[in-house]
């Protein structure tokens, strides 16, 4: 399959490690740059002839992606969109600028496919009612990154050679303050035990990651709350052999065991949490047999291998 890939390719987590493993799969793709998409990138599209045409989210403009979704419906070609995050989230959260762009069929929303990590059945009962071709499509690492050591310099991150408690994100408060009470709460228990990183986008990513992630006991994982989803962290975070205590989310229990893979605490219970954490602190071979079998469901179920494999079957086999 030729596919012509509109997105960011400077960085392996944005589209680049999709990019790589549709390659890996066999399939031929064409990278355009979607920050400065142009009619020379339409008009090379084109020329080019692709059987699919995809991008992250089709930020270009509007004159340009209609041009480009009219050509893609008058030659045949499938149109697909990958969005890499939780797109709708209904009330409490007020997002109806989104719930518009989907009802309205706008921009991204108007191709044949649109693939994401929403997995509540209200978001895809959204989506049929509005005509959105909907597809779950989990995040997920690039499977070069999975099980890999690096001792990249992390100096700027921490001097210790050991780091008891670790957790990555920033501290967003979008009608949902569990994150920043969770915080306190660590900081509170265990000073100087509990490590915070994260806080600006690119501070922790590939090999300084991995190179963290094998000083740490635990890594704590958490996203915003939203039955049938969780941050991309999750299967970054054990897949470079973290061992993961996250908060329950509905759903979450069909991509990970618990106790077997990581282990889950009982959301807004923050004495389950310490209890599991401390009993995890000294239990070194019950962590270490945990994080290596996450680590190699990761490695079998949960790479951006598998996500393209699931692509390029629903895009195959299924009408636009």
């Amino acid at each position: 399959m030729k596919i012509a890939f509109i997105g960011g390719f400077d960085r392996l987590y944005d589209e680049e490690g999709k990019a790589k493993s549709f390659e890996a799969l066999g399939c031929e793709v064409l990278r355009i740059t979607e920050s400065s998409f142009s009619k020379e990138d339409l008009e090379k599209i084109k020329s080019w002839g692709p059987d699919l045409v995809m991008s992250a989210k089709f930020l270009i403009e509007e004159k340009l992606l209609k041009e480009l979704f009219d050509f893609a419906k008058e030659k045949g070609i499938k149109t697909a969109a990958w969005h890499p995050d939780l797109y709708h989230f209904p009330s409490p959260v007020a997002n109806e600028l989104r719930l518009a762009m989907i009802a309205n069929r706008h921009g991204l929303w108007a191709a044949d496919y649109v693939f994401s990590p929403d997995g509540c059945s209200d978001s895809h009962k959204f989506y049929k009612r509005c005509g959105v071709n909907h597809h779950l499509i989990r995040q997920a690492p690039y499977h070069e990154t999975v099980g890999v050591y690096s001792e990249s310099d992390i100096s700027d991150l921490t001097s210790r050679d050991e780091v008891p408690i670790l957790f990555i994100g920033s501290m967003y408060n979008i009608s949902d303050p569990f994150r920043q009470y969770m915080i306190n709460f660590l900081q509170q228990q265990y000073g100087d035990d509990f490590l915070w990183l994260g806080q600006t986008e690119h501070q922790v990513r590939e090999e300084r990651l991995s190179t963290l992630i094998s000083k740490t006991k635990i890594v704590l994982g958490e996203s915003f709350y939203f039955p049938g989803y969780w941050s991309n962290r999750m299967y970054e975070s054990i897949g470079r052999g973290g061992f993961v205590i996250h908060p329950y989310v509905p759903g979450i229990e069909e991509e990970f065991k618990e106790g077997d893979e990581c282990v889950f605490y009982n959301r807004w219970d923050f004495q389950d949490l310490k209890s599991k954490i401390d009993y995890y602190l000294e239990n070194d071979e019950k962590r270490s047999i945990i994080s290596k079998k996450g680590m190699s469901r990761v490695k079998q179920d949960h790479t951006l291998i598998n996500r393209c494999k699931q692509i390029l079957e629903i895009v195959n086999e299924t009408p636009s």
